[in-house]
């Protein structure tokens, strides 16, 4: 048992990268937290942390060793609360974070079924086309489609999409068959603003990988902006299949070169907690199975 402190008050310290702010969320003294880690670091051999006057960072062998911790205690307080939840129904007030493409075409109506379903529970669905704080801005939950970039968060794989070079009808048949991926960077194109590659899209087909640069009369931060601009016939947008299915069943749209695509993952992530509260594992594990469903556009979770 006194292993397990350790590694509590380890992770603590890692993620609020001091002692004051670990122990006062522990509810202990921050002498007591040094001491818990020392004696940690003392049974492991290997220093964990760099301490100075004003902020504690984690050694290299921290960073290990605080990813294998932070894993066996999620799967500790995700064992103690499937024994708990046996006895509990989820309740309270659940404050979600959704992208607004991606929330109000595919999941408006899993969040609905969800709260039907719970009715002890107060949804409070915010959507969004920009990264939240969930501590700071107070979300209990976020869907977040792409590459994640917070550690120190809890996520969860719901599922992944098919990213699709797309374009009007009329923009593909007003100039010659666009049949190599290099023609891209002579063609008008249309720019998430957010993407972490800037105007450079990564494609792929048959195992083959490559990038290209591209650049346009256009750059938003909504992927149905961008799905909008291309449907007008302003370019080429290289956005997930969520946002342009409809678009091209409809016929508004056309892919362009279809061998060749992207994969994007879309994760559910909360704030790390001993123990997670029922109403969020009940709210992601809702969202698994509906992306489960046939019709969606996915590859299934891992």
């Amino acid at each position: 048992m006194s292993r397990i402190v350790e590694m509590e008050a380890f992770v603590a310290v890692a993620r609020a990268g001091s002692f004051a702010a670990a122990a006062s969320k522990l509810d202990i003294s921050a002498s007591y937290a040094s001491k818990l880690i020392t004696r940690l670091e003392r049974r492991l051999h290997a220093r964990l942390l760099h301490r100075t006057t004003r902020m504690v960072t984690l050694t290299a062998i921290g960073e290990r060793f605080y990813d294998e911790c932070a894993r066996g205690l999620e799967l500790l307080a995700q064992a103690e609360q499937s024994a708990a939840a046996k006895h509990s129904v989820p309740h309270g007030r659940l404050r979600v974070s959704v992208p607004t493409g991606l929330g109000h075409e595919w999941l408006s109506s899993a969040i609905a079924q969800f709260v039907l379903a719970n009715p002890q529970v107060q949804l409070d669905a915010v959507y969004l086309d920009r990264y939240v704080d969930l501590v700071a801005e107070g979300f209990d939950v976020a869907v977040r489609v792409g590459m994640l970039r917070d550690s120190s968060m809890i996520a969860r794989r719901l599922a992944s999409s098919r990213v699709s070079l797309v374009a009007s009808p009329s923009f593909v048949a007003g100039r010659p068959p666009i049949e190599r991926l290099d023609v891209l960077a002579e063609l008008p194109c249309l720019v998430y603003a957010f993407d972490r590659t800037g105007a450079s899209w990564a494609l792929e087909h048959d195992g083959e990988q490559r990038s290209v640069t591209v650049n346009g009369p256009m750059v938003a931060n909504s992927g149905r902006a961008l799905v909008d601009a291309a449907a007008h016939g302003l370019g080429i947008a290289f956005v997930p299949d969520f946002h342009s299915a409809r678009r091209i069943a409809a016929g508004e749209l056309v892919r362009v070169l279809p061998q060749w695509r992207g994969e994007i993952p879309i994760h559910a992530v909360y704030p790390s907690a001993r123990l997670v509260p029922i109403k969020v594992r009940a709210f992601v594990d809702h969202l698994v199975e509906e992306l489960r469903r046939p019709g969606w556009l996915n590859s299934n979770p891992d």
